[in-house]
């Protein structure tokens, strides 16, 4: 009986050794390192989704978000993609020129060079895996990409109100060092209640052609041909009806330019003013233009068109 009470000890202790020793060991690994979103100034072009799920009291909050980046020629497209369909969003940039969708109604604007990766990173991984270290799983091929398999198990890495339970899986490229897949599984309970947070973002088409371009049948933001865009002017912002843009001149060269160049163009000037407003007529439309000056010297100018 003691010989079989003994073996019995035996064998649940080299088992539970054994056990212990195929659990995959922590390896240094830094998530904020290899975070796609820290990586993507890196690459020529990709195409970034991530999809976003939280459960609380009963209901899902969803959140889909896909971007899309070429550096040359500079384009980028971001679509977003809420719970009600009415609250998604389209931006494309391309050739400095910003198109705008919300629902299914598009805006135009013409404005300085933007940057689409603070719109990215709200709704990334990295804003709540704070990870340095992972076990090593295996080698893989995701997203057409070899990869190595990560998992992070410690709470403490996860960050988000009151939400400290799970894990996150990583899948690392091997050639470029970043996060190719990423999911996260975080549940804990917070001032609303028990809740769960699932993110999933893949990263593709690393440094491969993608097409972005401007919408069909959207006009691109700016003056119509009848009114003039001052020689020198920077800073030009444009949307529909509407340019604002600064010159290197006196408010009053704005005015005296604008006054002649609209009489050339056919247009009837209405009022002038020393202030710097100017206000002229033409068919059914009327142009208003505001010209303030700025502490360097040079002039600020509003340019508004609106159609009787």
């Amino acid at each position: 009986m003691k010989r079989s009470l003994r073996l019995a000890l035996f064998v649940a202790l080299a088992l539970s050794l054994a056990l212990a020793g195929c659990k995959p060991k922590l390896v240094d690994l830094s998530f904020a390192d290899i975070s796609a979103e820290n990586k993507l100034i890196e690459f020529e072009s990709y195409r970034l989704h991530t999809v976003t799920s939280l459960e609380q009291n009963g209901e899902t909050s969803s959140y889909d978000v896909m971007t899309e980046c070429v550096r040359e020629p500079a384009a980028q497209r971001l679509v977003f993609t809420g719970t009600d369909e009415a609250d998604s969003l389209e931006l494309i940039i391309v050739e400095g020129i910003s198109y705008y969708r919300s629902g299914s109604e598009w805006i135009t604007m013409q404005s300085s060079e933007q940057d689409l990766t603070e719109a990215v990173t709200a709704w990334s991984p990295q804003e709540y895996l704070h990870g340095e270290q992972a076990r090593f799983m295996s080698k893989e091929t995701i997203n057409g990409m070899e990869t190595k398999h990560y998992i992070y198990d410690d709470p403490s890495v996860f960050d988000f109100s009151g939400l400290t339970e799970g894990s996150a899986e990583v899948w690392v490229s091997t050639e470029y060092g970043v996060a190719v897949r990423t999911i996260l599984d975080i549940t804990g309970e917070d001032e609303n209640g028990p809740a769960t947070l699932q993110i999933e973002s893949n990263l593709t088409d690393i440094n491969q052609p993608i097409a972005i371009q401007a919408p069909e049948g959207v006009e691109k933001p700016g003056l119509p041909k009848d009114i003039p865009l001052m020689e020198g002017a920077t800073d030009i912002n444009a949307m529909s009806g509407f340019v604002i843009f600064t010159v290197a001149r006196s408010v009053e060269d704005v005015v005296t330019f604008y006054e002649s160049a609209l009489q050339d163009e056919g247009w009837k000037i209405e009022n002038v003013e020393a202030s710097g407003m100017l206000g002229a007529t033409k068919d059914t439309r009327t142009v208003s233009i505001m010209v303030s000056d700025q502490d360097d010297g040079s002039s600020q100018v509003m340019i508004s068109i609106v159609e009787n």
